[in-house]
């Protein structure tokens, strides 16, 4: 079976400062699957990546809880970003983890409604 996500890019992509997020638990990821999930490559891998994870952040029944307003990180942010808090709840934990690791990597569910779902990818909001 073959699964189809078509995503709209929101025209909210003027948004200042950029926004982050921080999830409940400190999750490790591995930086090679970062740089090349981040680059600007059409290669396949790429590709390939980038829709396993945008599947795992969309493909599910769990739910975000968006935490009170943004926060500093610990020091200062040059960055101007503003860090959010992020947890999940969901009937099941497998799911949980699998929405928490794709946050980790960048494309982390942030919205949900009977509706649509809000998926932010490296500060792109796709719905």
């Amino acid at each position: 079976m073959m699964v189809h996500i078509y995503l709209l890019i929101s025209a909210a992509a003027d948004v200042t400062p950029k926004r982050r997020w921080k999830l409940k638990s400190e999750i490790a990821v591995d930086s090679e699957l970062m740089i090349m999930l981040r680059g600007n490559s059409d290669r396949e891998e790429r590709v390939s990546g980038h829709e396993f994870f945008l599947t795992l952040a969309a493909c599910n029944t769990v739910i975000p809880i968006l935490g009170d307003a943004g926060f500093s990180s610990v020091g200062t942010n040059d960055l101007n970003e503003d860090i959010r808090r992020i947890d999940y709840q969901g009937e099941s934990p497998d799911e949980q983890a699998l929405v928490s690791a794709a946050s980790a990597y960048g494309y982390t569910l942030f919205e949900r409604t009977s509706g649509h779902i809000v998926i932010d990818v490296n500060g792109e909001k796709l719905r």
